[in-house]
């Protein structure tokens, strides 16, 4: 059964993908998105058919696959109590 926590983040990401389509492209993932990895490193984005199982930018169990680089990839979503980043 999905927790309360995943339910919302579901729903979050649903709104952004509504809002998305609404907007062409021109929203913002304040928190993140439970679908995508990111290399800290070379900053590539890996966009998943699944629910990534880390929460609070913490790394997941796949490495990024850039051949540049062997680092473990990190989950894109804030804690709730967590500062907006600054975008580079």
């Amino acid at each position: 059964m999905p927790t309360l926590c995943s339910l919302l983040l579901n729903y979050r990401t649903l709104m952004a993908s509504i809002f998305d389509l609404e907007f062409q492209g021109k929203n913002s993932e304040l928190y993140g998105n439970s679908f995508m990895e990111r290399c800290t490193s070379c900053r590539v984005e890996y966009f998943r058919d699944f629910e990534v199982e880390s929460v609070g930018l913490k790394e997941t169990s796949r490495w990024c696959s850039n051949g540049d680089f062997v680092l473990k990839l990190k989950d894109t979503i804030l804690n709730w109590e967590d500062a907006l980043p600054l975008k580079r």
